[in-house]
């Protein structure tokens, strides 16, 4: 339960972080006051939708499901459930490793969720979450700095 409450906290982080990073933000436009005698008619408010890319090629994290050509896995769950809590909506865009890096720095995307090693140079370069996931095969990072605290 402590696992589940830290990754709906991270996730919550992540997205925002980058639902903030390259949107503008619109100008609200004002209307005029309905008359007292008008009745209020119930507006529906718009979803935000966030273009999440990823490079469905990793699994468990991500791939392409080769019966319903879905993408799926970890990532795809951990997106969709920081979109509930969030309020907002998914659309997942399978791009290949250098376009997501590329499209990410020239905001082509709203985030980009891909198994992504955190680097002192990719740090220059993007606004990262909490990690969410450690792998500790990788001799050249440590994660005791971002173990959670019980």
């Amino acid at each position: 339960m402590k696992r589940l409450f830290l990754y709906v906290v991270v996730g919550l982080m992540l997205a925002s972080l980058v639902l903030t990073g390259c949107k503008a933000k619109a100008t609200p436009t004002p209307t005029p006051l309905p008359k007292p005698t008008d009745t209020p008619v119930p507006t529906a408010v718009p979803k935000i939708k966030a273009i999440v890319a990823m490079d469905a090629t990793w699994p468990p994290f991500e791939s392409v499901d080769e019966a319903t050509k879905d993408i799926v896995g970890f990532d795809v769950d951990l997106m969709k459930a920081i979109a509930e809590k969030g309020g907002f909506e998914v659309e997942f865009v399978n791009v290949s490793w250098d376009p997501l890096l590329a499209g990410m720095a020239q905001c082509q995307y709203d985030a980009a969720i891909s198994a992504m090693t955190i680097t002192e140079e990719r740090k220059k370069s993007f606004t990262f979450s909490e990690p969410y996931f450690c792998c500790r095969s990788n001799r050249y990072s440590s994660c005791r700095q971002y173990r959670y605290q019980e």
